[in-house]
């Protein structure tokens, strides 16, 4: 497995919806199980499919819940819902309070879109829920670098970020590798630095890599797994 080769230890398993091809692979228990196994690779969170939002069914979700809990996976990961998405708004908003078993139910922030209905929390907002993935790229793409810098300085005050999923946004794309430059990498450390604990999910897009030759790609992920261990190196 490619991220066994670039040295991390888990990954977040992103199910597929069930018009595309890997659906059946991305569902199955005992082939992820077997997968985990071969290549000792935990399953730290699970994503719901992107056809979940628009689509939602309560009876693929409590597959989903056994599918994390027959992984051991920690997190599922959902999207806050758009204004305009009544039925998901419905099924998933009683996860955003109060205590759960594992696994837990994460909100992850979306970005803005002026095409689309705006997201049920803002993003000052975030803080009211009981349980987050940050995702910086996301929150990068919304706002303008003041807005978002000032955002990032605020997030060593939040006490509900479980994961983050680590890309970068370069005005254009987001989930692209991350730059050593980007002030947010400090930002984040700081969340740690105070004694905060959460979880680095890289999260990268195809074009990230810009080939689809393996040793390229590792190289990709080896350098931005190196950046993420520093984030944790440096609390110290």
């Amino acid at each position: 497995m490619i991220a066994q080769k670039a040295g991390f230890i888990g990954v977040e398993l992103l199910l597929r919806p069930k018009n595309e091809n890997a659906y059946l692979d991305s569902w199955d228990l005992k082939y992820i199980q077997t997968l985990s196994k071969e290549y000792s690779m935990k399953i730290n969170s699970i994503h719901l499919p992107f056809s979940f939002w628009d689509d939602p069914s309560i009876a693929d979700f409590k597959k989903i819940n056994i599918l994390a809990q027959e992984l051991k996976a920690k997190y599922i990961i959902v999207h806050i819902p758009r204004s305009n998405q009544k039925e998901y708004i419905d099924m998933i908003m009683p996860f955003s309070k109060g205590k759960q078993d594992y696994p837990l139910v994460l909100f992850e922030n979306i970005p803005l879109k002026r095409t689309k209905s705006n997201p049920i929390f803002s993003y000052k907002r975030l803080k009211d829920l009981t349980n987050v993935c940050f995702d910086v790229a996301h929150a990068k793409r919304s706002m303008d670098i003041k807005s978002f810098n000032n955002l990032m300085d605020d997030i060593s005050n939040w006490h509900n970020i479980r994961q983050f999923h680590m890309s970068e946004w370069d005005g254009k794309e987001d989930h692209l590798s991350l730059n050593p430059k980007s002030s947010f990498l400090k930002q984040i450390t700081e969340f740690f630095t105070v004694g905060k604990s959460a979880d680095l999910c890289l999260e990268l897009c195809p074009k990230a890599f810009g080939t689809f030759d393996e040793k390229t790609i590792i190289k990709v992920l080896e350098r931005n797994r190196k950046m993420l261990k520093t984030i944790y190196l440096d609390k110290n």
